[in-house]
């Protein structure tokens, strides 16, 4: 395993903070699992970032193109949900 996959990025500084996106993200708070989905480019890592700063009580997997093999996929997702007390 690559622990940079399951390490979250640091909260990148001078970025913009997306209020509203942010509020609808806050009621993942409810769910043991959340998925943040769009093409590339669109900011998904630097909202959940700024979402996640603070938090402890989760787990993170960045996903590339490796991942798409079942075995490699689940163990990575296993690890990123054990991370989550």
């Amino acid at each position: 395993m690559i622990p940079s996959k399951l390490s979250r990025p640091v909260r990148l500084e001078h970025t913009v903070v997306r209020e509203r996106l942010l509020a609808k993200l806050s009621g993942a708070n409810n769910y043991r699992l959340a998925l943040v989905t769009s093409p590339a480019g669109y900011g998904k890592t630097t909202l959940v970032s700024q979402w996640a700063a603070g938090k402890n009580d989760l787990g993170w997997f960045s996903l590339d193109e490796g991942d798409n093999q079942q075995e490699r996929f689940a163990s990575y997702l296993i690890a990123a949900v054990q991370q989550a007390p």
